[in-house]
């Protein structure tokens, strides 16, 4: 954008769910925030994610 290329908006928000749950949340559907390197990489694995995907979508949170 900031280069003079395309924009649009973007909805923001979860889209799973419309109320919060301390159950679901330590499931361990979400990695805890203090995972290894090694625990991550296996959750993601289990979803069926690369490592490389994992770095992605990881990228996206923190930017």
């Amino acid at each position: 954008m900031q280069l003079g290329g395309p924009k649009w908006d973007v909805k923001l928000g979860r889209r799973d769910s419309k109320t919060a749950s301390l159950s679901d949340a330590n499931s361990g559907v979400i990695p805890p925030p203090l995972s290894t390197l090694s625990n991550l990489i296996n959750r993601f694995q289990a979803k069926g994610l690369s490592t490389k995907d994992m770095v992605a979508l990881s990228d996206k949170l923190f930017t």
